[in-house]
């Protein structure tokens, strides 16, 4: 439990108890945090095919979704068609296939990996998709060539992300990229809401990776890191939401912040539901905070570039071959 599966050092400690029935390690070296016990492969493939993604999932909530995600990979895939390199993408955990759809839209040649069974049969069967179910070490094993490899929002799902970087090193020419999104446990909307920020989903995340964090991971894997930054991510609120968020837990008053965000997430199961006029006063509070958005936007915009966004955004090169890596490393 000591070593951390990001940075390689024996300086993980527990830092968290008993989040709803697990526990959360921190290391002291690369701030980034380890879910445990780590699930087995098994368990996930069962997770993501019958908890995390469902058969027969309400239309209406699946197209939610891609008209949420929309406009962000659309900036994502004016990044990549920025770089200098060809146009095969393998988006690992492409969900139901959003990303992919709008790539090949756009002139790439897409493939898919997805390892819930529900999500993978949208993608071929609604969106006319190329989509592997399965993990990233079986597709390997067909000797794949791409020149783009995403991991947008993946890599705190996984048991092992050095691994899985690995596996996408050896697919990918010398030129090849990676692109890589992950939630931010280092970011100013952490520190305020403590156990209760949005992004600890105990049963979900297995990894929480800091912005140092994932830097060193890339760079064992063998990548160079070209870009980083941080930003606000996939949640609909940023400094003055998350705020007003802490105040409003801190007054235990959850429950109010998961229905005036209209989001999935249980801030704290622990604490009391509020009604009546503390829901109304509450609610109001709230959606002052996120109007407010727009008057800190400067603040935020410094937040990121010092790192404090809620979620990672990297792109990184292969530079060398797998060959000379292993010169290297004799």
């Amino acid at each position: 439990e000591s070593l951390c599966k990001i940075c390689n050092q024996e300086t993980m400690s527990l830092w968290i108890n008993n989040l709803d029935g697990l526990s959360i390690w921190r290391c002291k070296t690369c701030d980034s945090a380890l879910t445990f016990p780590i699930p087995e492969v098994t368990a996930l493939e069962d997770h993501y095919s019958s908890t995390y993604y469902k058969e027969n999932e309400n239309i209406a909530v699946i197209e939610r979704r891609r008209d949420e995600s929309s406009a962000v990979f659309a900036s994502l895939l004016d990044n990549l068609e920025a770089l200098q390199g060809g146009r095969r993408v393998l988006d690992v955990g492409c969900s139901y296939g959003f990303f992919l759809d709008q790539a090949r839209a756009r002139g790439w040649d897409v493939k898919g990996l997805e390892l819930g069974r529900p999500a993978a049969k949208f993608g071929r069967n609604q969106l006319g998709l190329d989509v592997f179910n399965g993990q990233l070490a079986e597709l390997a094993q067909q000797s794949p060539e791409f020149d783009v490899i995403t991991f947008w929002h993946v890599l705190e799902h996984v048991p092992d992300p050095h691994f899985n970087l690995t596996l996408a090193f050896e697919m990918l020419p010398v030129g090849g990229w990676i692109a890589i999104r992950v939630p931010n446990i280092s970011s100013l909307s952490r520190l305020l809401l403590g156990k209760g920020w949005h992004w600890f989903l105990p049963h979900d995340h297995i990894h929480h990776l800091s912005p140092a964090g994932l830097a060193t991971l890339v760079n064992r894997a063998g990548f160079e890191t070209k870009y980083l930054t941080t930003q606000q991510g996939d949640y609909p609120y940023d400094l003055p939401a998350c705020a007003g968020l802490s105040l409003i837990q801190a007054a235990g008053l959850a429950k109010i912040a998961k229905k005036s965000l209209k989001t999935e997430t249980v801030i704290d199961e622990d604490l009391p539901q509020a009604a009546g006029e503390g829901y109304r006063l509450a609610s109001t509070f709230l959606s002052i905070c996120n109007r407010l958005n727009y008057i800190a936007h400067p603040l935020i915009k410094w937040l990121w570039r010092g790192n404090m966004g809620d979620e990672i955004l990297v792109f990184a090169v292969k530079k060398t071959s797998a060959a000379d890596m292993e010169e290297r490393i004799e």
